[in-house]
Parts: C-alpha cells; sequence; structure tokens
C-alpha cells in the first residue's frame, strides 16, 4: 500500500527520486531559488491544476494511517521532501538565514497542504483566481 501510494503521489507531481531527501520535485526547487513573484505564481497555479489527482491520493494516504501502522506518516514525510525541495530552493539563492530556510517550507506546505485539501468543498468567499493570489502572495512573503 505504502509503495502504491508514494509512487502514485510521486508521479501525479512530477517527482522524481533524490539522494538527499527521497523524492524531489526541481521545478519547486527551480520556482524557489528563482524567487519572482511571477514564477511562484506560475508553479502554484500548475500544481493547483493537478489538486483534483493530488487530493483523493493525500486523504487515502491519511486515511491508511489510521488502520494499516505502516503507513503512519506517509504524508508527512512527503511533505517533508516537498519542504526539504523549497530549502533547497532558499539555499541555492542564498536567501534567508540557514535557521529559517527549513521553517518557511513547513509554513509554505502547511498552507498549500490545507488549502490543496479543503479547497473544493470550502466556502472561503473568493474565487479559485483570487485563492491563487492570496496563497501566492503569501509564499512570496515567505520564501523571498
Amino acid at each position: 500500500m505504502k509503495a502504491l501510494i508514494d509512487e502514485q503521489l510521486n508521479e501525479a507531481l512530477q517527482r522524481v527520486r533524490s539522494p538527499e531527501h527521497g523524492s524531489t520535485a526541481r521545478d519547486l526547487v527551480d520556482t524557489v531559488a528563482e524567487g519572482t513573484p511571477e514564477a511562484i505564481m506560475a508553479w502554484l497555479r500548475r500544481t493547483s491544476d493537478n489538486w483534483p489527482a493530488i487530493r483523493p491520493i493525500i486523504r487515502i494516504g491519511r486515511d491508511a494511517s489510521v488502520v494499516d501502522p505502516d503507513l503512519p506518516d506517509l504524508v508527512e514525510r512527503w511533505l517533508e521532501e516537498a519542504i526539504s525541495d523549497i530549502e533547497d530552493g532558499l539555499t541555492a539563492a542564498g536567501r534567508l538565514a540557514p535557521h529559517q530556510r527549513h521553517f518557511r517550507g513547513v509554513l509554505a506546505m502547511s498552507q498549500l497542504d490545507y488549502v490543496a485539501q479543503h479547497w473544493d468543498h470550502a466556502d472561503w468567499k473568493l474565487d479559485r483566481e483570487q485563492m491563487l493570489e492570496e496563497l501566492g502572495a503569501s509564499w512570496v512573503r515567505l520564501l523571498t
């Protein structure tokens, strides 16, 4: 089960194996390293287009962890890999102090995960474009 969820999630997110931290999404690392609002917004738009495919995989992973003790941290480990991608991008750009980079990734991915998992049924009083603009503005503040 773990391998199937991991494989499907990595495929949906276009992540590849990484010797540093499990898997990596080079486009996320490159986007964060570039650090422009335009690059960040473009990455978030591309990623949000995949939410319908990603959402059920993440939900299955979280639900499966309740009944299968071998899966307790599957989604959290994947999130940690994405957080490490953000940290790698910040490091490549020499942006922020070293002690800030990982935690800024934690904050950014926590926002993205929550919005991605709830957007389809939340009544947040804004449309998809407005939601992406707000999320993008937050990411720009966190990562630049």
